[in-house]
């Protein structure tokens, strides 16, 4: 990805499908708090979802080449949920994963709700 410079508003989202290139982010503001997910290459193979699932995912990932900035409550809840965890640590990883695949959900939910959005504008 050339550099880009964007602007990323309090309590908004950023999706990049990286397809295996680096990403680095700078925060102008030293008071930032970002939060990044990254899911491997795989990670659809290795999930629960359906492989003709994983395959309409794959499709809409590959759909979204460009940065996508946007506003869902949910997952910003979820990603401070993630950041602010106070559970013992023995059970910090499998809170990880799930809080990780309900972002995951919400993240295409939306991507799938926005690419209908557009085909029909």
């Amino acid at each position: 990805m050339d550099q880009q410079e964007i602007e990323l508003k309090e309590k908004h989202s950023c999706f990049y499908y990286s397809q295996g290139l680096d990403l680095f982010l700078i925060a102008k503001n030293e008071k930032a708090k970002i939060c990044i997910l990254t899911f491997k290459a795989g990670f659809l193979k290795h999930s629960e979802i359906e492989l003709g699932n994983q395959e309409k995912i794959e499709k809409l990932f590959q759909s979204s080449s460009t940065l996508r900035c946007f506003r869902v409550p949910s997952i910003h809840s979820n990603a401070l949920g993630l950041i602010h965890t106070q559970l013992p640590e023995s059970l910090l990883s499998t809170f990880y994963k799930g809080t990780s695949l309900n972002i995951f959900c919400k993240l295409v939910a939306y991507l799938e709700l926005s690419t209908k959005t557009e085909v029909q504008d």
